[in-house]
């Protein structure tokens, strides 16, 4: 009888299934038994050689059910000495002389073969060079975040770049237009918010308040999760998440802890990045600056390997204004990088802050505003910039006393008024006493 069985399964081919985080082989028998091995969180690991799984294996006797679980452990399923003691393991479980009898050798090596080539799978050679269906950069988010690309924000701690990401979270999952024409062109989608730095408390009643802002009724839609590991080791749990709730965008605070630590940081942010792509949906990073930068008020990077700045097809900048007291945060969103188009002008935003009597958090508001009533967007204004509102507080003024008006050298205001005069935006008003007013008053 034993003989029967192992020649049962040694001349059956398995069935394999791709379940949502990983795959199930199912070995049928001639006495309608079957042997079932589900593997869970299939990672590459590239520092040990090895190909990982956790490892369930269960026999149902009759053919429907109820099955027995005869191990469950996590392998390294390239290597002869973790199969070696998941044997161990199965033989010493087996609960009947037919079960001891079963090929498990065979099918042991069977399910290393098949998570071997499950592993090493590329995705297929596309042919390019037609004219393709569409046309036109697709986004998420438009303009700022393209649709299936990482984009980083990054800024200083405590400028609001959580406040921003729960903002533009429900922007796309509600698919409602937003600051400086931000608006969801290819529809609502959903969302997945992965946390490092916050908590499940925090985030739900931030994004409340800005659905508050918004007037969108409340309801729970936006995808949270709670991490405490680096982001590649947590991709087996996050694929799945993905795939069943339909995930577009993924939100990731912070770059920081999502790397992990390690001596190299360049590998350590090429993991993440890897990671970040492997979901195969629109990412949002969020970053830090350094405390020099932080020191200088300005960073043209992230902080870190440069690659961090590389791998990122889009980069903004958050800086903020706020006084003790204020229940408002001025900002400027910076576009420092884009890989494809040009680099859109600064946003100047006000959040608005209103408590209840209690003081807890009742609305959050997001508006835009100019280079006159925002300081953060005044402290990163251009020469050119400031020269125009200047002239627009003034009507008309020298060169000399828009350098001396606006605290810059006046051969500097000089080259401003001469280079962009052909827009047209300067006129010279008054050649005799040298004066330079704006073309269109209104339009400023």
């Amino acid at each position: 009888m034993a003989e029967d069985v192992m020649k049962d399964y040694q001349v059956c081919q398995p069935d394999i299934d791709h379940i949502t985080d990983g795959l199930a082989i199912t070995w049928p028998s001639g006495d309608e038994s079957r042997v079932i091995v589900c593997l869970h969180r299939i990672v590459e690991d590239s520092r040990t050689a090895g190909i990982w799984a956790e490892v369930e294996i269960a026999i149902d006797l009759n053919g429907s059910g109820p099955t027995r679980l005869l191990a469950n452990s996590r392998v390294n399923l390239v290597s002869p000495k973790s199969r070696n003691e998941l044997l161990r393991l199965i033989k010493e479980r087996c609960f009947t002389e037919n079960i001891a009898y079963y090929p498990w050798v065979y099918m042991i090596e069977q399910v290393a073969g098949v998570v071997i080539a499950h592993s090493r799978q590329t995705r297929p050679i596309i042919k390019l060079g037609d004219k393709p269906e569409v046309t036109e950069r697709e986004y998420c988010l438009y303009p700022i975040l393209a649709k299936g690309e990482i984009s980083t924000v990054y800024g200083a701690g405590g400028s609001g770049k959580s406040y921003l990401a729960d903002y533009i979270a429900v922007l796309v999952q509600y698919g409602y237009g937003g600051l400086a024409n931000w608006s969801v062109l290819g529809g609502a989608q959903n969302v997945l918010y992965l946390d490092w730095e916050s908590s499940e408390g925090d985030h739900e009643r931030r994004i409340w308040a800005v659905k508050q802002g918004l007037g969108i009724e409340n309801s729970k839609d936006i995808a949270y999760l709670f991490c405490d590991q680096p982001l590649v080791g947590m991709l087996p749990n996050i694929k799945p998440i993905i795939v069943a709730e339909n995930i577009g965008l993924v939100i990731a605070d912070s770059q920081m802890p999502a790397a992990g630590t390690g001596t190299d940081s360049v590998q350590i942010a090429t993991a993440y990045f890897n990671a970040a792509r492997a979901l195969g949906v629109t990412f949002l990073s969020l970053d830090h600056i350094n405390k020099e930068d932080l020191r200088a008020g300005d960073s043209p990077a992230p902080t870190g390997p440069l690659v961090k700045y590389n791998r990122s097809r889009s980069v903004f900048e958050l800086q903020k204004a706020q006084e003790p007291g204020e229940s408002y945060l001025d900002l400027v969103l910076i576009h420092r990088k884009c890989n494809e188009g040009q680099l859109l002008k600064k946003i100047g935003f006000r959040i608005d802050f209103t408590n209840n009597p209690g003081g807890a958090l009742e609305k959050v508001t997001f508006s835009e505003s100019g280079i006159d009533d925002n300081p953060a967007l005044l402290k990163v204004a251009t020469i050119f910039e400031r020269v125009v509102l200047a002239l627009r507080d003034t009507g008309t003024m020298s060169k000399d006393g828009i350098a001396e008006y606006i605290g810059e050298k006046p051969d500097s205001v000089k080259a401003e008024l001469y280079r962009k005069r052909r827009r047209p935006v300067f006129v010279q008003t008054d050649q005799k006493k040298h004066l330079w007013g704006l073309v269109d008053y209104d339009q400023f």
